[in-house]
């Protein structure tokens, strides 16, 4: 035993002897790596924490509580995938080493994002056609060259026989071409991409791109098409016309996307005016109104293409609206037709009273007349353009239209009901002759669409924000807790705590988890349970996500749930409403609140839900398992989650591999400070001055100051007594030699080190035959703070070794850190607390860093171990509170 114990410290001697002395310049390049490590380790974590809040704001959109467009989800995407790449560029600047299969994943999933989310521009959807087409060669196959709204007029006109006015469409092949000739299309996406889907961010940019398409002159020949497509209207109807001019957007004008009202129509246009306001039209795509409408109903912003009608102006006695069936589905049965006298326009923009008639679906009987108090009318002008006029009194309380020509306008309505398979909404106008002009049909937007357009009311997220819902009378439930819904739902079950990976073994199928922090590893207990319930965490954590992508209910930050709920007592856990009850509450669970997913099916939804699994799903869970590697890396999420894990090991084991020359440290001045050193990696030392000590107080660290207020708050009683016999006494005597104790020089010490900046600590130390590696980030970003801790070591047997470990590691465990134990090593780690907890537990650690040390030499019985963890538990307490 001798011959192992003198080579031991002849090794240690050796060690410092030969050990090369550092220049200067050597010496502040050896700084300036601890410094370049240390910052690319916060940048790493700065950057993983904001990835989790891209992740989870994706997943907000998912569930559709309020609108978003496409832009969100490729800005949100391009963030995530630009600070994965910051990852891997961070770790390899702590590792040193190139990470070239997390790179080739890395590119792989970038591939897979980019071939989803690359945008299907507006020129990718239009077939090559003529710049013009005249309505009497229109029906509804030619919808992709001019439009639903022009369509159906067409098929009204050419196929059902019905009077539709006279004209032409500028095509979206038209379109197509005055974008590209400005360079239109391309500056317009890219503008669309750098603009949030916020109303201020949207209000600007509908007034730059407004602006960019009125500035820009049309193609010459798109020009000389329009004016000849005019001097045929002219030929046709014998004079030159007055014209109106209709948006007809591709998309505009189908079941559930009407945009009524959200694009840009002119009456009473000269044809002189007319490429001026076809400028207009094309314009109003990118109005505050049309991009707010597309971003409520998931309409991608690169697809919007206007076509335009341009038909021939019609001057009614009297105008309307008429639909097949009622809107609000208050008369399930009956047909119902607006009127009012001059140009229907006043119904439309709801500037006055309309009469109206309700007509039997069945038979075209009228149900109802209410002839409405009416003041003004809309006419046109002479020359150009429209104005409301005061009606004459004695038309005031006439009816705008009779009976006869009510049941005319409910026959048509009927008609194209039957003929596009859906209930309509038409516009008419009636002529002095009598005739009935068909001005515009399209599918009536049911009453759900209505309620689903109230979500633009800023309607509040399922979050911590929410009221909570109170008990109703007949729920006479305790309330037990109250939390943050980190996935929404509601759910009961038995309480099963999980404390450790082995207990869930022992989880009964449909428990409701009871954990004090969401750690990922417990995620394949979620698969079994039925709901989750924390202490700690929120709802941009890696087990918060898994919880939403497996439908689980999770309440986090319900404080002190471990204590309070006891292991098989049933409770229900209410996400939706943020709480804790006690007992099985079928009235909650039951409860059929509905969830409005209002971009269910629409293109940007089927988007996000398309590119969701190669950025937010979670595969990488365990560190521990051989699998917890690059290769296996699928998602974004398991990029960030594995450099996170490769980054805290990389910088733990960094301290201890490296060796720290003297001259690269400055001596902690005086007492039991004289055995160490420190390195400072930034601005933390208030004194200024090149001596080669520093005192304790002039440390400005604060984790540092914490760990060293452990260290130093109970003085340390020595080397414990030791029984042992025979050949372990030269143990004994070595370890009660004062030359090993921290206080005293020694030429068998291994120097002690702490590196630090002003939030940073890492410090190393070597007592005797055991070692222990501290390091810690605390600071006001709670998300960022982490402490990381490894003992390992002793002088006597394995198993009196193994046994303190289990010492440490049960003590760290009651601390709450996450600890793993290896025979007689321990590691133990603690993230995302605030400062204050940190601190606490950074005093403790420099408790245990000292007390700790040589106990090997005394855990031969449980008795002593019981006697010692006693003893350390009370000071703990203390010390960390």
């Amino acid at each position: 035993m001798t011959n192992l114990f003198v080579p031991f410290l002849s090794w240690m001697r050796a060690r410092k002897q030969h050990q090369e002395p550092l220049g200067e310049k050597e010496l502040e390049a050896l700084r300036q790596r601890f410094r370049a490590r240390h910052h690319n380790f916060k940048l790493l974590l700065s950057g993983n924490n904001e990835a989790l809040e891209h992740i989870g704001r994706l997943e907000d959109l998912a569930r559709g509580v309020r609108p978003f467009g496409g832009q969100a989800v490729r800005a949100a995407a391009a963030r995530i995938t630009t600070l994965a790449y910051r990852s891997i560029k961070h770790l390899e600047a702590i590792t040193g080493e190139r990470q070239t299969t997390l790179r080739e994943r890395f590119d792989a999933i970038r591939g897979e994002v980019d071939a989803i989310l690359a945008p299907h521009h507006a020129k990718d959807n239009v077939l090559p056609g003529p710049r013009i087409l005249t309505m009497d060669a229109v029906t509804k196959q030619d919808v992709d060259q001019v439009g639903p709204k022009m369509a159906r007029l067409g098929e009204a006109r050419n196929v059902l026989g019905m009077q539709v006015p006279d004209g032409f469409v500028i095509t979206a092949a038209a379109c197509e071409e005055f974008m590209a000739a400005s360079g239109l299309r391309e500056e317009i996406n890219r503008r669309m991409q750098a603009k949030s889907d916020e109303l201020t961010s949207r209000m600007t940019l509908a007034l730059e791109l407004q602006a960019l398409v009125l500035e820009s002159p049309l193609p010459p020949a798109l020009e000389t098409a329009i004016c000849e497509a005019c001097e045929g209207l002219a030929q046709r109807l014998g004079a030159a016309p007055r014209l109106v001019v209709r948006s007809s957007a591709l998309g505009e004008d189908q079941t559930g996307a009407s945009f009524a009202g959200q694009h840009r129509s002119a009456v009473n246009v000269s044809v002189d005016s007319l490429t001026r306001v076809y400028k207009e039209v094309v314009a109003s795509t990118y109005s505050l109104e049309a991009i707010s409408y597309r971003l409520t109903k998931g309409i991608p912003e690169e697809s919007a293409v206007m076509c335009v009608g341009v038909l021939q102006m019609v001057e009614p006695e009297a105008g309307g609206v008429a639909y097949s069936r009622d809107p609000l589905g208050v008369r399930a049965d009956s047909a119902l037709v607006y009127s009012v006298f001059g140009l229907p326009k006043q119904i439309v923009d709801g500037a006055d009273a309309a009469d109206f008639i309700a007509l039997d679906r069945e038979s075209g009987d009228v149900l109802e007349h209410d002839i409405a108090a009416k003041h003004q009318r809309t006419v046109c002008f002479e020359d150009e353009g429209v104005c409301r006029e005061e009606l004459d009194p004695s038309l005031a309380s006439r009816s705008s239209i009779d009976l006869a020509t009510a049941k005319q306008i409910f026959d048509l309505v009927m008609r194209l009901e039957r003929h596009f398979g859906e209930p309509q909404d038409m516009e008419w106008a009636g002529t002095d002759d009598g005739a009935i002009v068909v001005l515009q049909s399209r599918p009536l937007p049911a009453a759900i669409d209505r309620e689903v357009s109230a979500f633009e009311l800023e309607l509040p997220l399922p979050d911590s924000r929410r009221e909570l819902q109170p008990l109703s009378e007949s729920e006479p439930h305790r309330e037990l807790g109250r939390g943050i819904a980190a996935s929404p739902g509601v759910a009961a079950g038995p309480v099963h705590r999980i404390e450790r990976e082995a207990d869930m073994l022992t989880m009964p199928a449909g428990a409701v988890i009871v954990v004090k922090r969401p750690l990922p590893r417990f995620a394949p207990a979620l698969a079994e349970a039925s709901a989750i319930v924390a202490e700690e965490g929120g709802a941009a954590g890696h087990l918060a996500s898994v919880a939403r992508e497996l439908d689980k209910p999770a309440l986090f930050g319900m404080v002190d749930a471990m204590r309070r709920l006891t292991p098989g007592d049933e409770v229900t856990v209410d996400a939706d409403s943020m709480v804790l009850l006690d007992g099985r509450v079928e009235e909650r669970l039951t409860r059929t609140a509905p969830r409005t997913n209002l971009m269910r099916g629409s293109a940007v939804h089927t988007m996000l839900l398309a590119v969701m699994p190669h950025i937010v799903r979670l595969t990488l869970l365990d560190p521990q398992s051989d699998a917890f590697a690059a290769r296996n890396c699928q998602t974004m999420h398991d990029i960030f989650r594995f450099c996170h894990e490769r980054a805290l090991l990389a910088m733990f084991d960094f301290g201890e591999d490296t060796p720290f020359p003297e001259r690269a440290a400055r001596l902690l001045a005086g007492g039991k400070s004289s055995q160490f050193k420190v390195i400072d990696l930034g601005d933390s030392f208030h004194d200024k001055t090149h001596n080669n000590t520093v005192r304790v107080e002039d440390i400005d660290s604060l984790p540092f100051q914490a760990f060293w207020r452990g260290m130093t708050a109970v003085p340390w009683a020595g080397p414990p007594a030791v029984e042992t016999k025979g050949l372990a006494s030269i143990f004994h005597e070595a370890l009660l030699n004062t030359n090993l104790e921290p206080s005293m020089p020694s030429a068998y010490a291994v120097q002690n080190y702490f590196m630090v900046a002003r939030d940073f600590m890492s410090a190393q130390s070597r007592f005797g035959f055991h070692f222990a590696t501290v390091e810690a980030l605390v600071g006001e970003r709670t998300r960022e703070n982490y402490i990381s801790f490894r003992f390992a070591g002793g002088a006597a047997d394995q198993h009196r070794r193994e046994s303190r470990a289990a010492l440490v590691a049960s003590l760290l465990d009651d601390l709450g850190f996450d600890t793993v134990r290896n025979f007689d090593a321990v590691r133990a780690r603690m993230d995302n607390r605030r400062a204050e907890t940190m601190v606490s537990r950074l005093a403790a650690l420099g408790f245990l860093t000292m007390h700790t040390r040589q106990l090997d030499m005394v855990m031969g019985s449980d008795g002593a171990v019981e006697s010692y963890r006693q003893s350390l538990s009370s000071h703990l307490a203390e010390i960390a509170s």
